[in-house]
């Protein structure tokens, strides 16, 4: 959830630097249909590259799930081995 919170913000900034850099052109051709076209475009954009985000983020944090997991594995099976080493089998 994190991730795609992180998304939005990056591209709202990214989205108003854009508006912003181009203001004149926008304020000087007003017309609903190219302001909507444009507005389509930015969604989809934005839709596209949070999927893409997303999967992105999922891999890498399973990745990252999946190694912790074996790492607390390893780190029981030393505590046994201790436990049965110095009888603190309870």
């Amino acid at each position: 959830m994190q991730s795609a919170l992180r998304y939005t913000v990056g591209m709202l900034l990214i989205f108003t630097m854009i508006i912003l850099l181009d203001a004149d052109i926008i304020f000087y051709n007003v017309n609903l249909s190219g302001i909507m076209g444009t507005l389509r475009g930015y969604v989809i954009i934005y839709l596209v590259g949070l999927i893409l985000y997303m999967m992105l983020s999922a891999y890498i944090y399973s990745r990252k799930y999946k190694k912790a997991q074996r790492g607390m594995l390893y780190f029981n099976s030393m505590l046994k081995r201790l436990a049965k080493r110095f009888h603190y089998n309870e």
